[in-house]
């Protein structure tokens, strides 16, 4: 194979992969609690998933009475990773999502100065 023809399949292939919309696309809604020992915290959270797996979205804290925002992604298989925050005052949130849209998975860190773990759990709502 030539290096011109090698080019035009890599970009081609490329240009593919762009075009393929991830089958978790939309987006989300549920609730999320906490678990175990430490403060006690409850609340809400929505989501976005783009056509190319990429994540953002806010909870909102009853305990705390404040509202964090996220980010991360959802792979072709439905794994989701996310974080709350930046460095050692952050979250880790890590999932799945099922072909019909459930959503469930745990998350754990510092938020603010105590460490809270818990699960999550929402459904996709368009």
């Amino acid at each position: 194979m030539t290096l011109r023809r090698l080019a035009a399949a890599l970009l081609l292939a490329g240009a593919l992969a762009a075009c393929t919309e991830s089958p978790y696309a939309g987006v989300y809604r549920g609730t999320f609690a906490t678990v175990g020992y430490g403060p006690r915290d409850e609340g809400i959270w929505h989501a976005e998933v783009n056509k190319v797996g990429y994540l953002r979205g806010r909870a909102s804290s009853t305990a705390q009475g404040r509202n964090f925002t996220f980010d991360g992604e959802v792979d072709p298989q439905g794994v989701l990773k996310a974080r709350l925050g930046v460095g050692a005052k952050s979250a880790d949130f890590d999932g799945r999502i099922d072909p019909q849209g459930e959503v469930e998975g745990s998350w754990g860190g510092l938020i603010g100065t105590r460490r809270m773990e818990g699960t999550f759990e929402g459904t996709k709502v368009r």
